[in-house]
């Protein structure tokens, strides 16, 4: 992929497993040394694209950079500076028992709800600004090897499909299509996330649309299991469920509701950078 202008982009290689076609690619402005951007391909509306090119000015940093936003005939590109560091996939993947300390998990947590918060505060600003995230989960937070974490893939909800197992991080609303669906959404995947670090499983095992709503409909979600070899952890399980609520309105009310919520009851065992940091590097 190349495109004209005044930066020039070429594609080094495809990333998979974003749910939009993404690419990392390598700009290169006259005058000045090539950087390494991630593209997203993206199908938006007029009122979708003015809402991304207002999240330029967010300047955050939990919350990854968009650099600009190009049209290539119906398609626009969102172009984001590249983070350099792993997923919290990734993490999860490859440490023992596909858990990571608690206290790593919640520091993780707690500047992801800050990224969130920058982002929520911007649309409060900017009324056309993107209001949500809307497609929060372990490959959208990355982990530098500094112990800063930082939120990517700011190009919106994407189409959902029959099966994808992605989807047991999304609110019942965004399933539901509900276009009224606020900022209340990533709460609940923060939660969903939190959910997993505390019991080392998804929130639930269905994977479809379908199996997850009646799950939250029928009150069939159940609780996040006791850690008793963590007693202090006991103080997060009702945080958690709180912020999964099926309905939106007895969630914590916003990311810096629930950020607060963190530091006020667990603050004495958030990992510092440089313990998180050491997951990465290790």
């Amino acid at each position: 992929m190349t495109t004209p202008g005044d930066r020039p982009l070429t594609t080094l290689f495809r990333l998979g497993g974003r749910g939009v076609p993404t690419e990392l690619a390598l700009a290169t402005p006259a005058g000045r040394a090539p950087t390494t951007v991630v593209v997203e391909r993206l199908h938006l509306s007029p009122t979708e694209r003015k809402a991304r090119r207002a999240l330029i000015e967010l300047s955050h940093p939990n919350v990854g950079a968009i650099e600009e936003l190009v049209e290539e005939g119906k398609t626009t590109l969102l172009v984001s500076a590249y983070v350099e560091g792993q997923s919290l996939e990734a993490l999860r993947s490859a440490a023992p028992n596909g858990k990571l300390p608690l206290e790593v998990e919640l520091s993780i947590a707690l500047q992801t709800l800050e990224g969130l918060g920058a982002l929520h505060a911007l649309a409060a600003r900017d009324p056309s600004a993107a209001r949500l995230h809307g497609q929060l989960d372990p490959r959208n937070v990355i982990v530098e090897p500094s112990g800063r974490a930082v939120l990517v893939h700011l190009g919106g909800p994407t189409p959902l499909v029959a099966e994808d197992p992605w989807l047991r991080y999304l609110a019942p609303e965004l399933l539901l299509g509900d276009e009224t669906a606020d900022h209340r959404v990533d709460v609940y995947s923060l939660g969903a996330l939190l959910w997993e670090a505390l019991s080392g499983a998804p929130i639930m095992q269905e994977s479809s649309p379908n199996a997850i709503l009646f799950r939250h409909l029928s009150g069939k979600l159940g609780e996040p299991p006791e850690r008793p070899e963590l007693p202090w952890s006991s103080a997060l399980r009702p945080m958690i469920l709180r912020a999964v609520a099926t309905d939106p309105s007895t969630r914590f009310q916003s990311a810096a509701a629930f950020a607060e919520a963190i530091r006020s009851e667990l603050g004495a065992h958030l990992a510092d950078h440089d313990a998180v940091g050491r997951v990465v590097r290790e």
